[in-house]
Parts: C-alpha cells; sequence; structure tokens
C-alpha cells in the first residue's frame, strides 16, 4: 500500500477505505497492543513524530502487516516466515483464515513443496 517514505511509488498499491480496514484487521491480530497510526504511537510513548526514519517498533510492525497484506491480496499460497509472531497458536489460524493459505517456517516450506 502507497505509504509515502515507505513504498516505492511504481510498486505500490493506492488503498480504498476497504484495504485499509483489512489492513487494520491485520495489524490487530499481529499486533494488539500497538498503535495502528504512527501519530498515535509517537503521543503514547514519547516519540516525535517528526523524526525520521520512524521508530523502528512500529515501522517493523507496518511492515509485517504489508507483507502479509501483499500475500492475501496477491492470492494467499504459503506465507513463509521465521517470525514467531506469525507462528504464534493465538494468531496462525486466524492469519490463515482472512486468506493467507499456511504459515510456514522455512524448513516446513520446504517439506510442504517436497524440495
Amino acid at each position: 500500500m502507497a505509504y509515502l517514505g515507505m513504498c516505492y511509488y511504481d510498486w505500490c498499491v493506492y488503498s480504498d477505505d476497504a484495504m485499509v480496514q483489512e489492513e487494520r484487521r491485520l495489524h490487530e491480530i499481529l499486533f494488539p497492543n500497538l498503535d495502528f497510526r504512527y501519530r498515535d504511537f509517537c503521543a503514547r510513548h514519547g516519540v516525535d513524530v517528526t523524526v525520521e526514519p520512524p521508530d523502528g517498533r512500529w515501522l517493523n510492525a507496518k511492515c509485517d502487516v504489508q507483507a502479509l497484506f501483499c500475500h492475501i491480496r496477491e492470492g494467499g499460497g504459503i506465507f513463509v516466515t521465521s517470525d514467531g509472531n506469525f507462528h504464534k497458536v493465538s494468531k496462525k489460524p486466524v492469519i490463515e483464515s482472512r486468506g493467507a493459505g499456511q504459515i510456514a517456517t522455512p524448513d516446513d516450506a520446504v517439506k510442504l513443496l517436497g524440495l
């Protein structure tokens, strides 16, 4: 999704309300205790919103959500990640039910693909 300072102009999609709502739902699944909006995050944590680049905790979460969002938008399949947050018992089935297909570690993906 097109976020200034976070995307490549010719490699992004312009979002509509439905896309932003899906992004928010994914964010709430993966990062229920982290503010969705950067301004809210900065206010809560005493971070100067004008400092670039954005705070790493928030930026990493945004990038994780964007990776999953793009995966789902492009048809799902196997989402390969070693990030334990995606594999938590409380999150993995919910993410998969949102259209992500299977969430797999690199080793599990190799096995699933029969390589």
